[in-house]
């Protein structure tokens, strides 16, 4: 005769396959910034005071000001329209057939 097995709730079965998903959405499939090679392994310097107390003040000062009124930063990118082509980063080749 062979011995009864224990069956696992379904509450359990649920709680693991729940976990086992939200593992695999954080760990496996989480992206990291693409920082190319060249980039990697310098040390970080930190210099206090690298811009002075009172003209980082005064760069709050203008950026808070800027910011301040209905219109926001100044900026262009409403004026441009879906006919503006910038042959400088080839927009204005056509695409090719594979996209």
């Amino acid at each position: 005769m062979k011995p009864k097995q224990k069956l696992v709730p379904l509450w359990a079965k649920i709680a693991v396959f729940v976990l086992t998903l939200i593992y695999k959405q954080v760990f496996v499939n989480f992206k990291r910034a693409d920082i190319p090679e060249h980039l990697l392994g310098h040390p970080v310097v930190y210099q206090e005071d690298l811009i002075h107390p009172k003209i980082a003040k005064e760069l709050n000062e203008i950026l808070r000001e800027l910011g301040s009124d209905e219109t926001g930063f100044p900026s262009n990118a409403g004026q441009a329209g879906s006919d503006v082509t910038l042959e400088h980063i080839g927009d204005a080749q056509d695409p090719l057939p594979n996209g």
